[in-house]
């Protein structure tokens, strides 16, 4: 059988072809040396080992029109917060082991906080609740039943919890404002709540509430006290420990005060921005009034003795009264 000449041409053409083609693969999947190791024929990582050499540093095309020298000194700066300064060349190992050493710290972090002791301050978890807006500015632990807990949240309104956290629930979610950041318990009845409306720690977006809600059956159902409708702002309240129906209220016009309850209310350390005149006054006139209160709980039966503190923005001070206020 004769095969012509120009059939036997083509297939040594077809057979170079490949044989380059093999080649080339064959040296493809030779290991090689990277910044991060040596890959192998597997694409495998492992240890470098070897230290591999400057990059070209030549600047490279960039879409955005920068001139031609920032670019080449913005590669430059990438490339020498990387590069050993001495013998210009890319320190692959000491990458290699710090990273594994960042990982055996993160690793030891992730088992300590597993080991931790029960009662340890460190150990804290997100218990919730975790669908309401804005933020928890106040809790309350009834001392009688440590299970049940209340909160309040700025625009998310007061929440019940009867394990201990596990699952909470809203209370009162058709009253008149849902923006809160005062909660406080009568010492000597724990169905007894006050829950002050408002966020006054901001002076300009803050929240205003309708002011002081009262519930007498365990957040059952809520009262606004409505001799409160002008403390929109209430930032702390504080109840005396030798006479419940004495009541303060921290607000941005300053410090308030019930002696029956809740039902009246009266102006006992003023705040001079909004409440000027008047011979108990704090010192400043600031944007954001009276931002905490605190109550000795360890002076038996008799006068309260309280402590304000006024100023945020604008310096103001703390205020001591040893009085109930007065």
């Amino acid at each position: 059988m004769q095969i012509p000449i120009s059939s036997c041409r083509i297939s040594a053409i077809t057979l170079l072809a490949l044989a380059i083609i093999a080649t080339l693969g064959a040296l493809s999947l030779q290991s090689r040396d990277t910044p991060f190791g040596v890959v192998t024929h597997a694409g495998e990582i492992t240890a470098p080992q070897t230290v591999i050499a400057a990059v070209n540093t030549a600047p490279i095309a960039d879409p955005i029109a920068i001139p031609q020298s920032q670019q080449g000194d913005r590669l430059n700066f990438f490339r020498d917060q990387r590069f050993n300064d001495q013998s210009g060349e890319y320190p692959a190992l000491r990458l290699y082991q710090e990273s594994a050493r960042l990982k055996a710290i993160a690793d030891a972090n992730a088992v300590a906080r597993n080991q931790r002791a029960a009662g340890d301050i460190v150990g804290w978890t997100n218990i919730g609740p975790g669908n309401i807006g804005g933020r928890t500015r106040g809790i309350i632990i009834d001392p009688t039943s440590t299970s049940t807990m209340y909160a309040v949240g700025v625009t998310g309104g007061i929440w019940k919890s009867l394990n201990a956290g596990a699952d909470w629930f809203p209370t009162g979610d058709g009253m008149e404002n849902l923006t809160f950041s005062a909660l406080v318990m009568d010492p000597n009845d724990p169905l007894t709540l006050y829950a002050g409306g408002g966020e006054g720690v901001f002076p300009g977006s803050a929240a205003r509430g309708a002011g002081i809600f009262k519930t007498t059956d365990g957040a059952q159902t809520w009262t606004l006290l409505t001799t409160s409708s002008n403390l929109t702002f209430v930032n702390k309240m504080v109840i005396s420990p030798s006479d419940s129906n004495r009541i303060y209220a921290g607000a941005r016009t300053g410090v308030w005060r019930s002696d029956d309850a809740g039902a009246t209310w009266q102006v006992y350390l003023r705040n001079q921005a909004y409440l000027p005149g008047g011979s108990s006054a704090a010192a400043g006139a600031t944007s954001l009034g009276c931002l905490d209160l605190a109550i000795r709980t360890d002076t038996g039966v008799g006068a309260d003795t309280l402590f304000a503190s006024f100023g945020s923005f604008q310096s103001d001070g703390v205020y001591r009264s040893q009085d109930g206020g007065a």
